[in-house]
């Protein structure tokens, strides 16, 4: 005799069917998932290695732009240092006098003495670019306790070249007129003649190879002045007809008059004289307005 399922066997089996068809479903599910899914896991590192490769260009980008406003803020400062950077006297360089210097004059052939030292600053202003410190000599002591010092130089310069563009608008004519003389300067070594003394330097400067500081005066002496090699003494002539002519040896390329008792003679006519006492050159002459 069969016995019929109660109702709670009847409940239970239901429920296990209930679970064994959510079961199959779920399976049912994966497998149709991993069935789209698989395909796309290795695009997954691919994605990923791409993006990988723009990070590090981004990166680097990202680096550049730094690098470009950098590059931005060069030129500027550039600008700003080239209106700084430029041609102006009272330089210095250490470097050797120029060859041709060195043979007009012997003084600056000599070998440096303790007397020829002095501080750039104590000669003054120069119209000088690459002062050659080194390169100094002092010649002599002249009246009035001045002590006369021959200053070569690598260049010759008056003024600043200051570039047109690094001046206010208004000035800039006038600049570009001045830059071509002082380029003109600038092609040429400089040779100051400066006489120190207790209140101050005097200088007298020019181009060489060239005539410099031929004929000064100076406190306490009627004429004195520099002479290149080769010249043994010099003839100077003086302003009026009281005072004669005058003669001096030039010794280390630099000559002195004498002082005269009572008020110096106006110096106004200059020749040069081998050792023989032969004329090299007439430097100048007096002209009526000085004689």
């Amino acid at each position: 005799m069969k016995r019929r399922a109660g109702p709670i066997a009847a409940s239970f089996v239901c429920a296990w069917t209930l679970v064994c068809a959510v079961t199959l479903v779920w399976a049912g599910t994966v497998a149709w998932a991993g069935t789209f899914a698989v395909p796309a896991v290795p695009a997954v590192p691919a994605a990923g290695a791409a993006a990988a490769r723009v990070v590090p260009a981004v990166e680097a980008a990202a680096r550049v732009v730094p690098a470009v406003g950098a590059a931005a803020r060069v030129v500027p400062a550039r600008a700003a240092a080239s209106c700084r950077d430029y041609p102006r006297p009272g330089t210095t360089a250490a470097a050797p006098v120029p060859a041709l210097v060195r043979a007009e004059y012997g003084a600056l052939r000599r070998p440096r003495r303790p007397a020829d030292r002095i501080a750039v600053p104590r000669l003054g202003r120069l119209p000088e670019s690459g002062i050659l410190a080194a390169g100094i000599r002092m010649l002599a002591t002249v009246p009035a306790g001045g002590r006369a010092y021959l200053v070569p130089s690598l260049h010759l310069l008056a003024a600043p070249m200051r570039p047109v563009r690094c001046v206010p608008p208004a000035q800039r004519a006038r600049q570009a007129s001045l830059l071509a003389t002082l380029r003109r300067e600038y092609a040429q070594h400089g040779l100051c003649l400066v006489v120190v003394y207790r209140r101050g330097p005097v200088d007298n400067c020019g181009a060489v190879p060239g005539t410099v500081a031929a004929l000064l005066r100076g406190a306490g002496a009627p004429a004195f002045g520099i002479a290149p090699d080769g010249v043994g003494s010099v003839t100077v002539s003086f302003r009026g007809k009281r005072q004669p002519p005058l003669s001096a040896a030039v010794h280390d390329n630099f000559w002195l008059l004498p002082s005269t008792a009572g008020p110096a003679p106006t110096a106004c006519g200059l020749v040069w004289r081998a050792p023989a006492h032969t004329v090299l050159r007439t430097v100048r002459r007096c002209t009526p307005d000085t004689s």
